[in-house]
């Protein structure tokens, strides 16, 4: 039987994201809002690809994933929270978890376009900051 979009395990991957008060911490209620719109997308994105596997599979496919999103979520808030130096390595950073989050044919942004991203987004607001971070992510 295929897997719905609205499943239980979605649903309680959902919940478990917006419950960790760690992933938002650090930034403003509009970023965390921001940041949480962007997870929950990313999860629903996940469970729709694997619609068509047997509800026992979704799990174990889904978990590295699921981790993946969650640590990219920590070091965006992180980022946009506190933007050191090292912008350039944490970019590369949330774009190798990027990578994993969005499966098979994902394309990250190539060099330009990070650089570009730090040039034009370095000193915008949390929220502003991931909202274009997510943008850059999806490849949008």
């Amino acid at each position: 039987m295929p897997h719905p979009p609205n499943s239980p395990q979605l649903e309680t991957a959902i919940q478990a994201l917006l419950e960790n008060e760690a992933l938002t911490s650090d930034i403003n209620d509009i970023a965390a809002n921001v940041l949480l719109d962007w997870g929950v997308s990313n999860l629903r994105q996940v469970f729709l690809e694997l619609l068509n596997l047997p509800e026992y599979e979704v799990e174990a496919a889904s978990h590295p994933r699921q981790r993946a999103n969650r640590k990219m979520m920590r070091q965006a808030a992180s980022l946009a929270a506190n933007r050191g130096d090292d912008l350039a390595s944490a970019l590369t950073a949330i774009m190798a978890e990027a990578a994993v989050v969005y499966g098979a044919g994902y394309a990250p942004p190539t060099p330009e376009e990070q650089a570009a991203f730090i040039q034009n987004h370095a000193d915008a607001a949390q929220e502003i900051f991931l909202a274009r971070l997510r943008d850059l992510a999806r490849n949008r």
